[in-house]
């Protein structure tokens, strides 16, 4: 069975539709089930399959597979971090695996913005903290959301009204800057 979709290559195994890859499950014999790939929302693996299809077999070696790991991991949009947990300190991230890693320490903020997100059917506020490390945003679902409340006030002393701000006009986003530190210069 051939993929449907046009324009196929020569081995009927994969064709460009796009930004879609299309790839059958046995590009050798053609045949199999048309899966359609978004590569701009897909993770390295899947790409890695594609090319693996229209080019000559890879030999699968332990550090093939290894490698194949390390860049999917690398370049993958789907992040290890799946709550934040809110401490005295600063906030910590729990991984998929369980295991609790350091992030970020309250004195290495440097900038606190609030805003609100439009996911169609519902507003999410969403908090974003700028460190020298990077950026780092916990959205009101997570439960490390409440709880930086109490930090908020005693680390910066900010006020828990700001949410009630932002949450205030529908449909606009409502972008606040909370927090900025001052830059300390020298002479």
């Amino acid at each position: 069975m051939r993929c449907r979709n046009k324009p196929w290559n020569s081995e009927g195994s994969i064709h460009k539709a796009g930004p879609d890859i299309h790839l059958l499950d046995n590009p050798v014999t053609g045949e199999g089930q048309c899966e359609p790939i978004t590569v701009l929302n897909c993770h390295v693996s899947c790409v890695l399959k594609a090319v693996r299809a229209s080019h000559r077999p890879i030999q699968e070696t332990p550090m093939t597979s290894r490698l194949v790991q390390i860049i999917a991991k690398l370049f993958s949009r789907k992040r290890d971090i799946v709550n934040f947990l809110s401490a005295a300190e600063g906030i910590d991230f729990r991984l998929r695996d369980g295991s609790v890693v350091p992030g970020f320490r309250w004195s290495q903020v440097t900038r606190i913005e609030t805003c609100k997100i439009d996911l169609m059917v519902y507003d999410e506020v969403a908090l974003r903290f700028t460190t020298d490390k990077g950026r780092y945003e916990i959205l009101e679902g997570h439960t490390a959301f409440q709880e930086c409340f109490a930090h908020l006030e005693q680390q910066f002393g900010l006020s828990p009204e700001w949410y009630f701000q932002v949450m205030e006009n529908a449909f606009e986003t409502n972008h606040r800057v909370l927090y900025q530190k001052e830059s300390i210069r020298s002479n």
